[in-house]
């Protein structure tokens, strides 16, 4: 072998060795990844709104485990904030608890105050880059019961739909008194969203002006705050005053059209149809919105009987989110 030969097998095995002690301590830089190294990059993930990496450091079915007794569940981890969140501080437990697990309490700023949220940390076998051999088994996000009431088709939190405005088995009942194009109907459910601590905008798609947003029971804001500790959040998105006056104003002298077989404009008349109606006399009118106005003790005198009948008025919207008034038996 000539001497350059020589030259050019020396330097290729020094380049061999060099690489596998720079793989050497790569590998052990993952390796030396503290358990506060570890949240400290898991809690700046989620501060920072890098919803993947986050992600990628937990482990288990934490959405799953959190959820699994609500009726409608939505992930809400990969929402985006609408206000800044801070990483303020990292409390590491000074032992782990009884499972082997590392405990640590990440402070976050989310608007002018403090959340704290505890997770718990576990050694794995393969290690990442970022974190090195630990993973969070208890995620930062946490569950919480989210009502929802109103009219509208979609309701997104930072962005991610949580559906509808509900679906229960008294809207559906309430479904069958609509023509098929009478879309909008006022309706409620409960959701479960899954989220870390953060501020994130509301959205509802209804382009009516007949209708208010209200999140939280405050008209005066469009933001829900996921870092408070509250048992549950509230989306409303109800008729106006305006419409409300409307169908107090109107349900009279519609209910007697339609009970003596006429079609009022934008009335959908209740199936009770009375041959000769000579009068229509409403006992009590009560009640507001977002329950409806309920017309009691509506007697109805025809030329051959008086009958007493229970109703209740709605508003209701058409595609084009025109006004209507839904009378139907209580």
């Amino acid at each position: 072998m000539s001497r350059r030969s020589w030259g050019i097998l020396v330097l290729v095995l020094v380049c061999v060795v060099a690489l596998v002690a720079i793989a050497r301590v790569a590998y052990q830089s993952n390796a030396d990844k503290s358990v506060e190294d570890a949240a400290r990059y898991y809690a700046d993930a989620i501060a920072e709104g890098r919803v993947e990496d986050a992600l990628k450091v937990e482990v288990g079915d934490s959405f799953g485990d959190a959820t699994k007794n609500a009726d409608h569940a939505v992930d809400l981890r990969g929402a985006v904030a609408s206000e800044p969140v801070w990483v303020k501080e990292i409390r590491v437990h000074n032992q782990p608890d009884l499972h082997g697990r590392q405990g640590a309490v990440i402070e976050f700023k989310v608007g002018e105050n403090s959340v704290n949220r505890e997770i718990y940390l576990d050694r794995v076998k393969e290690p990442l880059k970022s974190v090195g051999y630990w993973r969070v088994v208890s995620s930062a996000a946490r569950a919480v019961r989210v009502d929802t009431e109103g009219y509208g088709r979609d309701v997104t939190i930072g962005g991610v739909s949580i559906g509808p405005l509900g679906r229960t088995a008294y809207d559906e009942n309430k479904a069958k008194y609509l023509p098929a194009n009478y879309l909008w109907y006022r309706a409620g459910q409960e959701v479960t969203v899954y989220a870390y601590p953060g501020i994130y905008d509301v959205a509802v798609d209804t382009a009516s002006e007949h209708v208010r947003l209200t999140v939280d029971q405050a008209t005066a804001k469009t933001t829900m705050d996921l870092g408070k500790d509250v048992e549950k959040h509230g989306i409303k998105a109800v008729a106006t005053t305006d419409a409300v006056l409307w169908l107090k104003h109107n349900a009279e002298g519609y209910l007697t059209e339609c009970l003596q077989g006429g079609n009022p404009d934008r009335t959908i008349c209740p199936s009770e149809r009375l041959s000769g109606v000579q009068q229509v006399s409403i006992g009590s009118m009560a009640g507001s919105y977002p329950t409806g106005i309920r017309l009691s003790d509506v007697v109805v005198r025809t030329s051959s009987e008086e009958r007493t009948l229970q109703l209740t008025g709605e508003v209701v919207f058409d595609p084009s989110n025109d006004l209507h008034m839904l009378l139907k038996p209580l």
